[in-house]
């Protein structure tokens, strides 16, 4: 024999105090859930951003290094004329 839905429902909602209060529930636990489900992305999100930010902290620190010793290389005359 079938259940009929809608008693069954109306159990769950008596259970909880009332409709509004069944809806609460299921809306936080829905929430909950979604966001228990998004700690992996977040997390590999976080590592992503770390290694593109070292990543592009590096080039420029060598890019750096490089105008530093090309700068050393140059030679520079009391006018401030580059002598090369």
């Amino acid at each position: 024999m079938r259940t009929w839905e809608y008693a069954e429902l109306s159990k769950l909602a008596k259970i909880y105090g009332g409709p509004e209060n069944l809806i609460k529930y299921i809306h936080e636990a829905g929430i909950s859930k979604g966001r228990i489900d998004m700690l992996p992305w977040i997390g590999l999100t976080i590592v992503i951003e770390a290694g593109v930010i070292y990543l592009v902290y590096d080039h420029f620190k060598k890019e750096e290094a490089i105008s530093e010793k090309q700068l050393d290389n140059t030679e520079i005359d009391a006018s401030g004329i580059v002598l090369a």
